[in-house]
């Protein structure tokens, strides 16, 4: 006998064979009770014949009809129905447009926005109709790019979040990188946090938004100082559905946004490599620490601890707004407050990294002032200025509790990570301290092997 699932799914058939489009939203709504989808091949199948069906839908001109069938579709069947296109026709797992028929190519496009990424299926969109001639495509087209422009809201794609502390003499070099940007200035804006004394940089802004008339860019000006602080002041001013942070004495390459928000996803946090610069901007350090846990995987959806210590910092990577909302910096941090934002910004909702590139110029760039390491490593002597800071953020670690086993992972990661990385170096100096430092630990619930 068969199975109750089986039998809903040989029923659900009967209806697809009978009355096509028209009975698809409930042939999806029995696919959407079935449990682990990803391995059912029987649903899969079923699932494989809605797209059929819709597909032949869109021969006949029933675009409106398709668009009515995913409506309450939900993300995750939208995501198999996108691995089943994609595994029929790009096998290497590149997505080219020019590849599909009309019909497939509008149904790929509404997959993607159906399964969260509604600026990548306008780029589809976008990409298909250069690519194509004929009023018909074109027509279908626009009704496509219309409900998803409808369904993805007014917001913004992108958000660029850049802290301002004293940086006169750099601002400017970072915001001619934004603007110089592959993607269009209509997808993205640029906030301005100026926090601490006052300086010039308000002033040097607004001269140069006048050489670059039309740039989307707001400043906020406040005398609190933090880079915690006046990135949550950015997070509430932001408008984009993802939101990308970079310090004010970095640059961006070129195609560094269009590389983050092709492959950002609410449950995918998207991020470039990293190049070091300490001297000529125009030949980075590629080979880095950073790099050498970045390069290996990019294109490939990883754990955050397989990236190391290059997936806990917050620069250089696109995040979720609505979650980063949820999430926040911890202000009563002045440093390591990336760590503790990357931990509880998984413990909201479970997510994963994805390492992108767009060729070599979409690299975050890193500049290593010179004197900021000397002045680095003098504070490493001192317990007060070096070591306090980081068992405040150890303790901010150690108190989370875990409400997923990626969370939990990522946690058991990052706790020890942080000692070896940040403290060790402090008792190759001064090994007298040891005791002290493990009292110190152990009164912030590390247990110290």
């Amino acid at each position: 006998m068969q199975s109750p699932e089986l039998g809903e799914l040989e029923q659900a058939r009967v209806w697809l064979t009978q009355e096509g489009i028209a009975v698809a939203p409930r042939v999806l709504a029995v696919l959407a009770q079935v449990p682990n989808l990803e391995s059912n091949e029987p649903a899969q199948a079923m699932l494989a014949d809605v797209i059929a069906v819709s597909l032949d839908g869109c021969e006949r001109g029933e675009l409106a009809e398709v668009i009515s069938t995913f409506e309450d579709c939900p993300v995750a069947l939208a995501k198999v129905a996108l691995a089943l296109l994609t595994a029929a026709f790009f096998p290497d797992q590149k997505i080219v447009p020019a590849k599909f028929d009309d019909s497939a190519v509008l149904c790929f496009s509404l997959f993607v926005a159906v399964a969260g990424k509604p600026f990548e299926a306008l780029d589809l969109i976008d990409l298909a109709a250069k690519e194509r001639k004929g009023e018909r495509f074109a027509t279908n087209a626009a009704l496509l790019r219309m409900h998803i422009e409808s369904k993805a809201g007014s917001s913004l794609p992108l958000s660029v979040i850049v802290p301002s502390y004293k940086g006169d003499d750099w601002i400017l070099d970072g915001l001619d990188s934004l603007a110089e940007q592959s993607l269009p200035w209509s997808k993205y804006e640029v906030i301005v946090v100026v926090n601490g004394p006052r300086t010039r940089t308000p002033e040097l802004i607004q001269e140069w938004l006048s050489r670059h008339p039309g740039f989307p860019l707001k400043v906020i000006v406040t005398e609190k100082a933090g880079a915690a602080y006046a990135r949550n002041i950015g997070l509430d001013a932001a408008q984009g559905e993802y939101v990308v942070f970079m310090d004010d004495d970095d640059r961006a390459g070129h195609s560094m946004l269009e590389a983050l928000l092709r492959h950002a996803a609410p449950d995918v946090v998207s991020m470039v490599p990293v190049g070091f610069v300490t001297d000529n901007w125009q030949h980075p350090q590629n080979d880095n620490w950073c790099n050498r846990s970045i390069l290996p995987l990019l294109g490939r959806i990883s754990p955050w601890q397989e990236l190391r210590h290059s997936g806990l910092h917050v620069a250089g990577k696109a995040w979720f707004r609505e979650r980063a909302l949820l999430t926040r910096f911890n202000e009563d941090l002045r440093t390591g407050e990336d760590f503790v934002f990357t931990l509880n910004y998984v413990n909201v909702a479970p997510s994963a990294l994805a390492p992108v590139a767009l060729g070599r110029d979409s690299s975050y760039l890193w500049w290593h002032r010179p004197g900021s390491l000397s002045v680095r490593a003098a504070d490493m002597n001192d317990w007060d200025k070096h070591v306090q800071p980081w068992l405040k953020v150890i303790k901010a670690l150690a108190a989370v509790k875990p409400t997923s086993p990626a969370a939990a992972a990522l946690q058991k990661y990052m706790v020890p990570k942080v000692v070896d990385t940040f403290l060790k170096a402090y008792l190759q100096r001064h090994p007298e301290d040891m005791q002290r430092m493990v009292d110190a630990l152990t009164e912030r619930g590390v247990k110290v092997v």
